[in-house]
């Protein structure tokens, strides 16, 4: 059960992140603005993200 909810936070960052692209280019886009947006805390992040390079 856990890789299923690894998988559906990942799914949900990477969409959240996919949507402020459209707002926020790539340069200025930080890890605050994407937990703000996703509505997670850093360390969920860090947790199901290797980097944020990674999920580009």
């Amino acid at each position: 059960m856990a890789n299923k909810n690894y998988e559906l936070m990942h799914n949900h960052i990477m969409e959240t992140t996919a949507a402020l692209f459209v707002t926020v280019p790539f340069s200025k886009l930080t890890v605050k603005q994407i937990c703000e947006a996703a509505n997670i805390n850093r360390n969920t992040f860090y947790r199901n993200t290797k980097c944020l390079y990674i999920n580009v």
